[in-house]
């Protein structure tokens, strides 16, 4: 039987994102006025294309995936620009961040659908060893999908365009600062979504600034630190079975982590930076799970991003590795860091109504109604009950509609009580002028 405390473990939990979580990016994306970087992507048939191919032309250079809700909600619009601007510029949508052979089933169903888009995919798909070199993270640090970039003849940036707004007029305000024909008012009305955009973005980097991302976390999950690692038997790449046990005494780095988005680039520069010290790294794709005795403590866990190698380092100190000099985090954290958290006491379980229960009485006031139609009655006045009666004093509207509306509502919302056991709420919208 191995000690419990001879397997120190720290877990890397890392997510999948419909829209990646902005900030994680270590270098913002190219701004505006810089040269686009060229790289190379392919077409469903194989052919390379780069950037490169269109030197001289406005290109709307589109990162996209298949599993991107707002990508897809996006293209409608982006062929639409397309297909008004076809003889002045080219749209390349390049699908980054996904796996080769989705991208193939996608295109051959809908390609058709955006005849003035060119699809390619990036090289450096999901399956690969090289997917930390996508052109979308190597070279333009997207922090979102979908993001557009308008490049213009000469090659610069015009705009870079993150994620998808309502009534989205920002591409328009891009090919507008490209030379490209825009009508005044759509692209007057897409600037000042830019602006808008730029401002919330501020708002939140301001925020995240006043409450920055920890470097590591004192847990996984539901396990704290020195908490027992459950153990459990895993498969390897050839179908065998193999415990937890294996790694006893050394310190292990686990990235918990689906096959298709497994991070084999980012372990295999953290063996090759560890490997002096006796660090392994292990990617587990969840399979099945045997409970057993612990057999070791965990750590913590970090998230990727500018202090990735910090919440590294903290945690093989804990875990008793002596890093080397160039390996030390910016900052070691002290014993408070590790402290336990005061576990939270369990709620007490909430039940419904059951149907055909009597529903129980309350009071409630229509602030907004009362605003949208002048009332002169103050919020206490105009308060009203779920039996239907009316408050201690009657409202004295401007409006005269208004006033008849709310007589007839009252009459309804009465007859309603009287006649159901239950109560069925209904909301209803108007206003004066």
């Amino acid at each position: 039987m191995v000690a419990p405390i001879s397997l120190r473990v720290v877990a890397q939990v890392l997510a999948s994102w419909v829209v990646l979580a902005a900030g994680l990016a270590q270098a913002p994306p190219p701004a505006d006025g810089t040269t686009a970087p060229d790289f190379v992507s392919h077409t469903v048939d194989g052919q390379a294309v780069r950037l490169a191919d269109f030197a001289g032309k406005i290109v709307v250079l589109d990162f996209w995936a298949t599993w991107c809700g707002p990508c897809i909600g996006s293209m409608p619009h982006l062929q639409e620009v397309a297909a008004a601007h076809r003889d002045e510029l080219v749209v390349l949508a390049v699908c980054t961040s996904d796996a080769r052979g989705k991208f193939d089933e996608w295109v051959k169903a809908n390609a058709g659908k955006y005849p003035d888009l060119r699809f390619t995919c990036d090289p450096n798909d999901r399956d690969s060893d090289t997917f930390e070199d996508r052109a979308s993270q190597k070279h333009y640090r997207v922090a979102g999908l979908p993001t557009k970039f308008v490049i213009g003849r000469d090659g610069k940036i015009a705009l870079g365009i993150l994620g998808l707004e309502t009534d989205d007029r920002r591409l328009e305000a891009g090919l507008a600062r490209a030379g490209v024909a825009i009508d005044d008012a759509t692209a007057t009305a897409g600037e000042a979504q830019v602006k808008a955009v730029a401002e919330r973005l501020a708002r939140e980097a301001a925020e995240r600034a006043r409450r920055p991302t920890p470097a590591f976390f004192p847990a996984v999950m539901r396990l704290q630190h020195g908490d027992p690692l459950p153990a459990c038997t895993l498969l390897d790449a050839d179908g065998k079975e193999f415990g937890m046990d294996r790694f006893a005494g050394k310190p292990v780095i686990v990235a918990m982590t689906p096959a298709s988005g497994a991070p084999r680039q980012l372990l295999q520069e953290i063996a090759l930076r560890y490997q002096a010290l006796g660090v392994t790294t292990l990617a587990v794709m969840p399979f099945t799970a045997v409970d057993e005795d612990g057999k070791g403590a965990v750590m913590g866990s970090f998230l990727r991003g500018d202090k990735m190698w910090d919440g590294i380092g903290n945690l093989l100190l804990r875990a008793g590795v002596s890093l080397l000099p160039k390996d030390m985090p910016r900052e070691v954290a002290t014993d408070e860091a590790f402290a336990r958290k005061a576990e939270r006491p369990a709620e007490a379980p909430v039940t419904l109504l059951p149907v055909g229960s009597k529903a129980p009485e309350f009071a409630c006031q229509d602030l907004a109604r009362a605003r949208r139609c002048g009332s002169r009655t103050s919020p206490a006045r105009s308060s009203w009950s779920t039996s239907g009666r009316r408050g201690a004093a009657r409202a004295k509207p401007r409006c005269r509609t208004c006033s008849r509306w709310r007589r007839r509502m009252r009459r309804r919302a009465w007859w309603s009580w009287r006649r159901a056991p239950t109560m069925v709420v209904r909301t209803s919208s108007r206003s004066c002028g």
